[in-house]
C-alpha cells in the first residue's frame, strides 16, 4: 500500500527544487572560478563575510548575498561576484565602496 502524504510530500520537495533551479536561487552546483583559474564551491558566506568586512550591516551584507544569489550561474568568475556585491554597496552606502576593492 502506497503512503500518499509521504508522495505527495516528496513530489512537492521536487517541484519545489526545480522552481528554484530555474529561477536560480539554488547554489548546489555553482563554482567560482578564481583569477587563478582554481574552480571552488559558491560560498555565500565567503561573499557576506568580505562586504561585512568593508564595514556594512548585517542587513546590507544579506542584501548583497541576495543580488549576487539571484546572478548566478553554473561557472561565475570571481570579478563578476564582486562587481554584483560592490554595485549593491554603491548604491545603498557609497562612501563604503573603496573599502571593498
Amino acid at each position: 500500500m502506497l503512503d500518499v502524504h509521504k508522495n505527495v510530500k516528496i513530489y512537492s520537495v521536487s517541484v519545489l527544487l526545480l522552481v528554484l533551479c530555474f529561477l536560480g536561487m539554488t547554489t548546489l552546483n555553482v563554482f567560482v572560478q578564481k583569477t587563478t583559474g582554481v574552480r571552488e564551491p559558491y560560498s555565500a558566506d565567503r561573499v557576506r563575510t568580505s562586504v561585512v568586512r568593508a564595514g556594512v550591516t548585517k542587513r546590507l551584507a544579506d542584501e548583497a548575498v541576495r543580488e549576487v544569489t539571484k546572478k548566478l550561474r553554473p561557472t561565475m568568475p570571481s570579478e563578476t561576484i564582486d562587481q554584483c556585491s560592490l554595485s549593491t554597496l554603491k548604491k545603498r552606502q557609497p562612501h563604503l565602496a573603496p573599502a571593498m576593492r
